[in-house]
């Protein structure tokens, strides 16, 4: 009966021990030890902490970047350890995942030995020690990070703007009125007010205007004439850019160009000069206009081209004798300017334009995590 006793007290008092070594374990903090370390850095490890309440795990993976891949890779421990061999020595990083704290070292090699020998290895192991102690009574190790950045969520297509496809069908009147300019191969130069009533929607352009000339005085050894252009004509185009402080304009235009030579002023006696005459011919041409906004509904105005005439008039005189010579023969071919005031109902071009772009486009952007390892270091 005394025997049986003594049998099941030994029993008990096994399992008591055995529980008491479970939960021993249980209570024992984790360290994660990232594969494969310099020469016999791992025993050194568990010699230095054999006796320590932290159990040293050992794994192989690639080396984390951030703290973000140590998380990942630890496991549940609390500890991620791995060390770096370097051309000078090694360099040993502790994470402590829990409290997103990162320990970067440097070992120094002395002696021009590899890593530096036996004596830096255990000088790491030590330090590992050292920072595992810490933790155990309640220290803090490393240097705290910054919590990670939440990837936002990619923003929802907003509703389109009433007032924004209210402005992009709108038809916008505009108004200009300037001055002109125009090389005609003989006159000094052709110039004079124009006028002009256009159309504008989306990027269509479209436009009824005049030019009216203020006369050109030519003169030679012989005789003096004033010749005179004046211009009529629609422009057809489309706006080939637009910026929120302007644009520019590609127009083709038609119509009718009427050229007025004047009485010839005879300067020597002897010549029997042709009366007043007036030549009409088509005009065809295409100018660049690019506008700058001044205001909402106010812009400036400037552009260059050139218009095709094909009935460019040639001026003649005769003598007493009947023969006649060429006094001017005027370019068919004329490059003109343009600079005028413009003012427009509604939006500006480069309003209308920037409420399109709204209604087609969506921004999103992204954010990823930046690597926080060298802030850290």
């Amino acid at each position: 009966m005394v025997g049986r006793a003594s049998r099941v007290l030994g029993a008990c008092l096994a399992l008591l021990c055995a529980s008491v070594g479970v939960a021993r374990a249980q209570d024992r903090e984790r360290a994660r030890v990232i594969a494969p370390l310099p020469a016999d850095l791992d025993e050194r490890l568990v010699g230095q902490t054999s006796d320590l309440e932290w159990t040293l795990e050992t794994t192989r993976a690639s080396t984390p970047r951030d703290l973000d891949e140590a998380a990942g890779v630890s496991r549940g421990a609390r500890v991620v350890i791995w060390v770096e061999a370097r051309a000078n020595g090694l360099r040993l990083h502790f994470v402590d995942v829990r409290e997103r704290r990162l320990l970067v070292r440097d070992f120094a090699a002395p002696n021009d030995e590899p890593f530096g020998g036996s004596a830096n290895v255990e000088s790491v192991a030590v330090a590992v020690r050292s920072a595992l102690q810490a933790l155990s009574l309640g220290g803090e190790v490393g240097v705290a990070a910054p919590p990670p950045t939440p990837t936002p969520e990619p923003s929802e297509p907003s509703e389109p703007d009433p007032t924004s496809i209210a402005d992009e069908s709108r038809l916008a009147v505009e108004v200009d009125a300037g001055w002109w300019t125009a090389l005609d191969g003989e006159s000094p130069v052709q110039q004079g007010p124009t006028l002009r009533l256009g159309l504008r929607r989306a990027r269509l352009v479209l436009g009824l205007g005049g030019e009216v000339g203020l006369g050109a005085r030519l003169s030679d050894p012989l005789t003096r004439v004033t010749v005179t252009r004046h211009a009529a004509f629609f422009d057809l185009g489309a706006v080939m850019f637009v910026r929120p402080r302007g644009g520019l304009d590609l127009l083709a235009r038609a119509g009718v160009a009427r050229i007025a030579r004047g009485e010839v002023e005879a300067r020597v006696d002897g010549l029997s000069p042709e009366p007043a005459t007036t030549t009409t011919s088509a005009l065809f041409g295409l100018r660049l206009v690019g506008h700058v906004a001044l205001g909402e509904h106010v812009a400036l105005r400037f552009g260059v081209g050139a218009d095709a005439i094909p009935s460019a008039p040639v001026l003649r005189y005769a003598d007493e004798a009947g023969n006649t010579q060429i006094r001017n023969r005027f370019w068919w071919l004329q490059p003109n300017a343009m600079l005028a005031i413009v003012v427009r109902s509604g939006a500006s071009p480069a309003r209308a334009e920037a409420n399109r772009q709204n209604l087609t486009g969506v921004v999103t952007r992204f954010a990823s995590p930046a690597s926080l390892l060298g802030r850290w270091r």
